[in-house]
């Protein structure tokens, strides 16, 4: 069956539709989940995500055009992700948070994410914390601001301080100006 009449009859309560739905494109959400984690999750959580998709698009068809339901999926699966790992202990490092994904990426492998945990070392412990969760778990500011006891113009502040510091320092080799 294709895409518009599986959501059709997803919009009409079928529950066939429903598990082809999740046979056909469940590889792929769990894909999308685990290269936004970086490995972080276990693959039970990542499943369980999956899930939540899934019972996502059984809540809500009427919101997936025909023809997006790809994009409409990674886009759910992605915000579960980062709400799942807004979630996990703060205790994570940086090369935590980068392990071995299933897709390149500029900052993914080993190399340059030990040179980017040692150029962050140039930060404080305040502003490690904060731009970890403003790129890595891509918080907004003010999300950061509540979780950190901070006002939003500070982190502003503080992100856009750091990097130029850290701009700084790439460009004098990873020295401390």
């Amino acid at each position: 069956m294709e895409e518009a009449a599986l959501l059709s009859a997803l919009e009409r309560g079928s529950t066939e539709a429903l598990e082809q739905l999740i046979r056909s494109w469940s590889p792929y959400v769990v894909t999308v989940i685990h290269n936004r984690a970086g490995g972080v999750l276990s693959p039970e959580d990542e499943e369980e995500l999956a899930s939540d998709v899934f019972f996502a698009l059984w809540q809500h068809p009427e919101r997936v055009c025909p023809g997006s339901l790809k994009p409409w999926l990674a886009r759910v699966a992605v915000r579960r992700t980062l709400d799942r790992l807004r979630q996990l202990p703060q205790a994570l490092s940086l090369e935590e948070l980068n392990a071995e994904p299933a897709a390149p990426d500029a900052y993914r492998n080993l190399e340059d994410s030990l040179d980017l945990e040692q150029t962050l070392s140039l930060l404080s412990p305040l502003d490690q914390r904060i731009f970890r969760r403003f790129y890595l778990l891509e918080q907004s500011t003010e999300e950061i601001a509540a979780a950190l006891c901070l006002r939003p113009a500070t982190v502003r502040t503080r992100l856009r301080r750091g990097r130029k510091l850290l701009q700084k320092s790439l460009c004098q080799g990873g020295q401390k100006p």
